[in-house]
Parts: C-alpha cells; sequence; structure tokens
C-alpha cells in the first residue's frame, strides 16, 4: 500500500517532493519520484505488501513504452490478469501487481479496470497520448483528492497535500452541511471549494497538455449482476485467501459479532494462523460495553486463537485521542468509534502487524441492521412519490408516532427513504443553530445497483445498495482506512470482495430481499451455533456520553471555537451542550458532532 501525489505546472515538481514527508505513514518503506520530460511529476510513498524488494517501488516506469503509474492499493486476481498477459506475450519483471495494473491499462485500455478485484487509487500516466488517468475503486476503499486551480494539476492521497500546494481554502458550504446533518462528506465534495475527491468507481482523463479534464465515466465491475459460480462460503473462503496471500503474519479485529467470528472460523479452517484484537472499555461506566469483548474471548477460545485485548481510552485522554483521529481523517467524522479504532490501531501497531482483516461490509448486502427489518415490514404499502411529504418526514423525524403513519408510504426512490434511517440533525436544526439556511445537497450513489438485481420498487433493497454504497463508501471505508494507514496498517475486508457481494445481493434477489438479519450468511456456517452464544452484542460502540460528561472543558472550548468560526447562535448550543447530564441520545450526538467540527477547524488552520 502507498501514499500518492503527483501533478503538472508550476512548482509542482517542489510540492511532490516536500509530500513525501507527509505521507510517510502511508508509505514507510520507500520514497520516491520522478519527473518526465513534459513537466509531470510523480511521487510514492510506499508500505511494501507485495514484492516487497526495490525492483517494485514507485513512481512504477515501463522504460520501453515511456508509461508510468503511481498506484495505492491491491488488486488481488492480478495473478489470473498477469497470466492472460503473459499468454499474449507481454513480459514481467517484478513480482507485483503493480506492474499488472500499468501492462493491463497499456494493453487493455481504461476497460479493464471493471476486472480489478481489490482496494485502489492510482494515477497512469499515458505518453503517447499525454494524459494522466486517475481512477479508485468501486468502493471507494483507497482515497484520491486532486485540484485543478491556477491552471494546474495536482493530486494526492491526502487532502492536507494538496491544500498545502494550493494555499489558504475556504470551507466548502455544501460539505459543511452535509457533515453536519450526516456526520460525515460525501463526494466529490471535501471541505475546501477548490479540491475534490475522484468518485469511487470514477475514471478521469487529464489533459496534461491544456491542464483540464478532457473525459470522465463511471465503470460497473464486471462481477456485478454476474450469475455466481460458486456459493457464498467458498467464494468468501476465496476472498480471505486472497487477501492473506503472501502473509504468514496477520490480525483479525474480533469484535464477537457474527462477521468477524466467521472471518476467525474460515480463517482457522483454512489453515491460516492469525492473531485476534478486541475492544475493552474497563473504564466505561456501564458494563454493556464489554459484552462484545466478552464474547471475542469466548470464540477465541473456542476457535483456539490467540487473543489480544485492547484497553479502550480513559475519559480524560479523549481530548488527545479526538485530536489524533482528525489529524488522520483531515476532515470532520462525527462517529464516535473512529476515536476507539486510532487506540485499537495504535496498540496493533506496536505489536508489528501490518495486515489485519475485518468483517466490514457484511451488513449492508445481507440486511443486518435493524433498519432493514423494520423497513421490511412496509414492503406492502403503496409507494407515494410527493416532494411535500418527502420534506416533511425529513424534518420530523423525531415526531415518532406521526413518523410511523407517514413513511411507510413514502417512494423507495425518493431520498428521504434512505436519509431518514442516516440523518442525525435534520436541516431545521442545523440552521437554527446556524442561523442560516442549510439544505442537504443531493446525495446519489455512482452505480444503479437497482437496475442490475431489477429491483426498482423493493424497499429493503433501495436501503442496502445506498448503506453500500454511500455509507459503507463514505463513512466506514474512509474511516477504516484514515485510521489504519495513520499505524501503517493495511485494513483488509473480505466481505467486500465484488465477487461476494454479487453473491450475496444475488442470494437476497432469490428471496425477495425478505430474509434478513444475514441468515442467508449464517445459513453457510452451521457451525457458528456452536460458537456464538444468545447473548446479544452491541456493536463496536463507544461511551459517547460518559466521554461528554467527563469533559466539561472540551465542551467549553469547542462553543468558544464554532462561536468565532461561525458565529453559532448561544442558545441552540447551551441546549445542546446540557444533552449528556439529560442523557438525550440524540443530543450528545448531534452535540458530538459539533466537537469533532472544533477539533477539526483547530487541526486545519
Amino acid at each position: 500500500m502507498c501514499g500518492i501525489s503527483g501533478g503538472i505546472g508550476q512548482s509542482t515538481y517542489e510540492a511532490v517532493e516536500s509530500s513525501l514527508n507527509s505521507l510517510v505513514r502511508r508509505g514507510p518503506d520507500n520514497q520516491s519520484l520522478h519527473r518526465f520530460s513534459n513537466g509531470l511529476t510523480l511521487g510514492a510513498a510506499r508500505l511494501a505488501m507485495t514484492d516487497p524488494l526495490p525492483r517494485s517501488n514507485q513512481p512504477f516506469l515501463n522504460l520501453e513504452t515511456g508509461n508510468a503509474l503511481v498506484f495505492n492499493g491491491e488488486v488481488y486476481n492480478f495473478k489470473i490478469l498477469r497470466s492472460e498477459l503473459q499468454k499474449k506475450g507481454i513480459n514481467f519483471i517484478t513480482d507485483s501487481d503493480t506492474e499488472v495494473v500499468l501492462k493491463c491499462l497499456e494493453h487493455y485500455g481504461t476497460q479493464i479496470i471493471n476486472r480489478f478485484e481489490g482496494m485502489f487509487a492510482f494515477a497512469f500516466f499515458d505518453k503517447i497520448k499525454n494524459e494522466l488517468i486517475m481512477t479508485r475503486d468501486f468502493l471507494g476503499k483507497k482515497p484520491l483528492y486532486y485540484s485543478t486551480k491556477n491552471n494546474n494539476i495536482f493530486f494526492s492521497s491526502q487532502i492536507s497535500v494538496v491544500k498545502k500546494f494550493i494555499g489558504a481554502q475556504e470551507i466548502d458550504k455544501r460539505s459543511l452541511t452535509t457533515y453536519l446533518q450526516l456526520g460525515y462528506l460525501v463526494d466529490p465534495f471535501t471541505m475546501y471549494s477548490d479540491i475534490l475527491a475522484v468518485q469511487a468507481g470514477e475514471v478521469i482523463h487529464f489533459d496534461l497538455s491544456k491542464k483540464i479534464i478532457h473525459d470522465r465515466y463511471v465503470l460497473t465491475p464486471t462481477n456485478l449482476g454476474a450469475i455466481p459460480g460458486s456459493s457464498i462460503r467458498a467464494v468468501l473462503e476465496n476472498s480471505i485467501t486472497q487477501r492473506v496471500a503472501g502473509h504468514d503474519n496477520f490480525a483479525i479485529s474480533l469484535s464477537g459479532g457474527i462477521d468477524s467470528t466467521i472471518i476467525s472460523l474460515a480463517s482457522k479452517e483454512l489453515g491460516l494462523n492469525p492473531i485476534a484484537y478486541t475492544a475493552r472499555w474497563s473504564a466505561a461506566d456501564k458494563p454493556k460495553y464489554n459484552i462484545d469483548s466478552n464474547l471475542a474471548t469466548e470464540i477465541a477460545n473456542k476457535l483456539k486463537i490467540p487473543l489480544r485485548i485492547i484497553e479502550m481510552p480513559e475519559a480524560n485522554e479523549i481530548p488527545e485521542y479526538l485530536r489524533e483521529f482528525v489529524s488522520a481523517m483531515e476532515e470532520p467524522n462525527a462517529n464516535p468509534t473512529g476515536v476507539s479504532m486510532m487506540k485499537l490501531y495504535g496498540e496493533i501497531a506496536k505489536e508489528g502487524v501490518r495486515l489485519v482483516l475485518t468483517g466490514d461490509g457484511s451488513d449492508e448486502i445481507f440486511g443486518g441492521y435493524l433498519r432493514h427489518l423494520k423497513v421490511d415490514k412496509f414492503k406492502h404499502f403503496p409507494q407515494i412519490k410527493n416532494n411535500f411529504l418527502e420534506k416533511f418526514i425529513i424534518k420530523n423525524r423525531d415526531n415518532t408516532k406521526l413518523i410511523r403513519l407517514l413513511y411507510p408510504f413514502i417512494s423507495v426512490n425518493m431520498e428521504a427513504a434512505w436519509l431518514f434511517w442516516h440523518l442525525i440533525s435534520n436541516e431545521a436544526e442545523v440552521t437554527s443553530i446556524f442561523q442560516q439556511s442549510m439544505p442537504l445537497p443531493s446525495i446519489k450513489a455512482n452505480i444503479d445497483l437497482k437496475k442490475i438485481y431489477d429491483s426498482k420498487q423493493n424497499r429493503v433493497a433501495n436501503l442496502l445498495f445506498n448503506d453500500l454504497q454511500v455509507w459503507l463508501n463514505m463513512e466506514s471505508n474512509r474511516k477504516l482506512d484514515r485510521v489504519s494507514m495513520w499505524h501503517s496498517i493495511e485494513a483488509r475486508s473480505p466481505f467486500q470482495s465484488e465477487e461476494l457481494i454479487n453473491a450475496g445481493f444475488m442470494a437476497m434477489k432469490k428471496q425477495k430481499f425478505n430474509v434478513l438479519q444475514k441468515d442467508i450468511l449464517i445459513n453457510e456456517f452451521p457451525e457458528l451455533t456452536q460458537l456464538v452464544t444468545s447473548q446479544k452484542k452491541i456493536g463496536f460502540s463507544s461511551p459517547l456520553g460518559y466521554w461528554l460528561r467527563s469533559n466539561p472543558n472540551l465542551i467549553k472550548k469547542t462553543g468558544e471555537i464554532l462561536l468565532d468560526e461561525f458565529k453559532i447562535d448561544a442558545k441552540s448550543w447551551n441546549l445542546l451542550a446540557e444533552s449528556p447530564a439529560n442523557g438525550e441520545f440524540r443530543g450528545f450526538t448531534q452535540l458530538w458532532s459539533l466537537v469533532v467540527l472544533g477539533a477539526w477547524v483547530e487541526y486545519a488552520k
């Protein structure tokens, strides 16, 4: 894995050279750059996971063609693609996936990208066409940001690198509004008006002569919609094998739930020898936060997997971990688990572990969240497409009795059908505290999975597809990548194999998306009955109310920062500031989002 950067235009060589120090956490093993005759400079900081020899360092150049690649990620099916190219007479000088990606692009063009199975973000220099091609994987597991300000093209894995090059930036109001209502940002926008994200699955062609974008499109992975050739279990086992190939040592983030337990179980049955890590909250105010670690301990003992229990931060440590989390993210993210993950991955890194498997992605395929079960109850209700109804539901989402009557009738194709379950603040609440109109921008997934899986009018399917392409992509995967790479750890999620996503959705489609709570997945692993207890886990949650009640100075400081930066309404702020003491969950969730925003404002200055 790597951190990458590059650009063309005035002072870009110096900026790329300087960026290598900033990218060293993403790539501690080697930092190099190359300047081409047309003025383009490419740079990379490498975390050597595949073919760690210097021959695979980047930027990777094909000396015969003059083409080059800077590549962050892993293409797990690269050996299959390599074999195909070798049969066509194409030779290789390394054992890396980087060289395979470059030569695939040279031989097939960009259409080959939809066959890359893995997580990646890269920039490919085509010397003949004098163009730079940038793209990211379909679930946005790896980051890539760019700017075309001042007749330059500049890009990097990190927002801070781009910002440093283009100079001081105004906060983008669209992104601020999105964050305040959702708790995270939605591509392509960032917190800075002149910096954009390459969207998941998007391919952008930059004309290096004119320094403009001359083409862009989204590629749908070839696996999606295909008839599965293997069972879900077999596909998952192959996904695990692919993600640990070449690594004798790896870890599993074991929460005690179905997903990470299946990863652990399958790893043992495949003859692999992982070590498991779990989080424990000995300093929390309620014993429920330790249910997950108790379950993880029981499961690890039954599977005979070594387990390390990591003690999570005490309340007085939260301000420091929050500052570090915001630095790693480079943007605000209101999910408190991110702060907890900083401690977890920090301790894993201290033990020299470089590869961690996670269970992320299963819920979004197999209907594991409670909201999927609730929406399923409405499947026989008539659907009404009415803009007034949509806005009314979002605005009054806390009026439980009223919304229970109206929500079942809303059209599955309206944004409110998904947003209802995800907003931490609605437009009226945000407008009240920031004293200006802040309507949420439209949020749309890049790929129409409803069309691929023939489920346009299915309420549960609509929720799943947006959970996968918006929530998982832009909140969960983003957080996992930034936190793990801050500690130079590669976190991989076997459930996010495109082949497995397709097999899961095909199985769900066969059942008309009526079989939920991961029952389809669970039936593939009957051994689970011997491993998982009936005690219900709570998920990787954090004692947020306790944190806030224990840190009044953090709340006070946040109020001062936001009053100075945004001129917030003091009365509305004071009501939120009292919510932890009153035990108002929705209130202190909104308060935490503002505490994170305050920490980000401090970081960004």
